[in-house]
Formats: C-alpha cells, sequence, structure tokens
C-alpha cells in the first residue's frame, strides 16, 4: 500500500477480483486443463504481486497438476 496507494492498490484488487470471476471461473467450468493451466499461471504473478501469497502458492499448484 505505501507504494502504490490505496487508489491504485484498490484498482489492482479490483482488476484481480474480475481476472478470477471472468477467464479464471470459465477456465474451470471448460474442463481444458491447459486454458486452465494458463489461466492459472496468469493468477500466480497477479496474486504475488498484491501479496496474497497463499493465492498465488494454490494457483501455482493448481497450474502444475493441470500440466502433468
Amino acid at each position: 500500500r505505501d507504494l502504490l496507494g490505496t487508489e491504485q492498490l484498490l484498482g489492482l484488487l479490483a482488476s484481480l477480483t474480475e481476472q478470477l470471476q471472468g477467464a479464471f471461473w470459465q477456465a474451470c467450468l471448460s474442463s481444458d486443463g491447459a486454458e486452465l493451466a494458463a489461466e492459472a499461471h496468469k493468477m500466480v504473478s497477479a496474486a504475488g504481486m498484491l501479496g496474497f501469497s497463499e493465492l498465488s502458492a494454490l494457483c501455482a499448484a493448481l497450474e502444475k497438476a493441470c500440466l502433468e
């Protein structure tokens, strides 16, 4: 928050929420492992950037599972 400011951080959090509710959720519903892995990979970066390390780690595990 100190680096970005509250307003910018809230905007990034809104983008993360949209991503979770949008393409990521659609990939879950599609049962397409490659698509889900790609969306999980995007979430790893986005969640990590915002400090949501647990969500980032879970998405990394999901990505790995989809690629196996």
